[in-house]
């Protein structure tokens, strides 16, 4: 039986990459017949606005060695933003490649079949319930029934679900019905397909047996680092064939940002009304709260509220700390999410076909490292500075640059 899915894309942000993620790899490569397998991962800053735990060449050798053939990144400007935005930004980099047969992405529910139905009727009744921002003033019912039970302190998914036939609120179904809406967005060819994930969601920190999330290595780590206990039990979860790569780096976290977050605000006070996300006066909230936060947590759990979610909070700190404006998300939408480049991290043999091919297809420019690189117009170079800015604030806190992007060049995994 031949494989109708030759080129078979993953967005993900292995951070860290782990026993789970090679799980999904190796069921790909036997359900469809070893397809090559392009995996697009985030770089220094990751969707639930957030630092990556390592940098991203690591966590691209990791993929690569565990049977991803290309791993390439998402642009910054995508990778630290609402699901919308983040899904429409990882299609339609997938989409420029003109090679990608599908997209595999984990999920809660584990039915395409049920989440496209879901994509339909959010459609249907509103272009995006999950950008936690009040919604457009043309939907005046549902905007009066949100502002109505903002005071119970439920999310806006949580409202519109209830009020919608319960519409999936778990962080993954979330993701994959933002992608099929994304591919229909584009028209794009691009076939979703998705299993179910064996922990309940990328957020459970919760442990079995065979697989750990994400967050509970992350989070196993980081107390680890606190209480000077050693994190090993939780490694058993990351692939013994990379864990060299993993353990030998510096570990990242929200707060090695805290202090350079806390300086942005301050010297930019007069224009924070313009970073993304930002609205309705949040600018005065986080500079009231900005100057007695003694931690990270601190500052974002004074600034939450009832209107205020948690992961927008997130998301802000860090549109901030890159100085993402709305007026540069606003050229993006306008170019429709046009990307400018495809940043390789690393790859195998297979891969460098893979690259090859892409070469043919179209004439989307491929960057190995922005030694070699020159924007070619104002839209690149918006890209350009933002990918290498994210990366250089990155490296601030680890004391070896060997991931700066200007001279680092993709990891050839023989």
């Amino acid at each position: 039986m031949t494989n109708k899915y030759k080129v078979i894309g993953i967005v993900s942000e292995y951070n860290p990459f782990h026993t789970g993620h090679k799980h999904q790899i190796e069921t790909i490569k036997k359900e469809y017949y070893n397809p090559y397998i392009i995996s697009l991962i985030s770089g220094e800053f990751v969707q639930r606005g957030a630092a990556a735990i390592v940098d991203k060449y690591a966590r691209a050798t990791m993929a690569v060695k565990n049977g991803a053939d290309l791993c390439i990144q998402l642009p910054t400007f995508f990778s630290t933003q609402v699901a919308e935005i983040f899904a429409k930004g990882a299609i339609n980099t997938l989409n420029s490649l003109g090679i990608v047969d599908a997209i595999h992405f984990g999920s809660e529910t584990g039915d395409i079949a049920l989440l496209e139905s879901q994509s339909k009727k959010i459609e249907n009744s509103y272009s995006s319930i999950y950008s936690d921002t009040i919604l457009d003033e043309k939907n005046l019912p549902l905007n009066t029934l949100i502002k109505n039970n903002n005071k119970s302190g439920k999310s806006f998914i949580k409202i519109f679900s209830e009020n919608n036939g319960n519409l999936p609120d778990m962080s993954n179904d979330i993701l994959a019905i933002e992608y099929i809406k994304a591919l229909k967005y584009f028209n794009s060819n691009i076939v979703p397909l998705t299993m179910k994930r064996h922990v309940s969601s990328h957020n459970e920190v919760s442990i079995n047996k065979e697989f750990a999330s994400s967050t509970a290595i992350r989070n196993s780590i980081h107390e680890g680092m606190l209480t000077d206990k050693s994190p090993e039990n939780i490694f058993k979860f990351l692939p013994e064939n990379s864990l060299i790569d993993f353990k030998e780096k510096k570990y990242i976290f929200d707060e090695h940002f805290f202090e350079m977050i806390k300086f942005q605000i301050i010297s930019n006070k007069e224009n924070l009304k313009d970073i993304f996300e930002i609205s309705e006066g949040l600018e005065n909230r986080i500079l009231k709260f900005v100057d007695t936060a003694k931690t990270y947590e601190d500052l974002i759990f004074s600034i939450k509220s009832k209107r205020y979610t948690l992961a927008r909070i997130r998301r802000i700190m860090f549109n901030i700390l890159l100085d993402i404006q709305k007026s540069q998300i606003d050229t993006i939408k306008a170019s429709g999410y046009k990307i400018p480049y495809i940043k390789i991290l690393a790859f195998n043999d297979r891969g460098r076909y893979i690259i090859k091919k892409i070469k043919q297809k179209n004439n989307v420019e491929i960057i190995n490292k922005f030694a070699n690189y020159k924007p070619y117009d104002e839209y690149s170079t918006l890209f350009y500075e933002k990918d290498l800015l994210a990366n250089r604030i990155y490296n601030i806190p680890i004391t070896k640059y060997k991931s700066l992007d200007y001279f680092t060049s993709p990891s050839y995994i023989k």
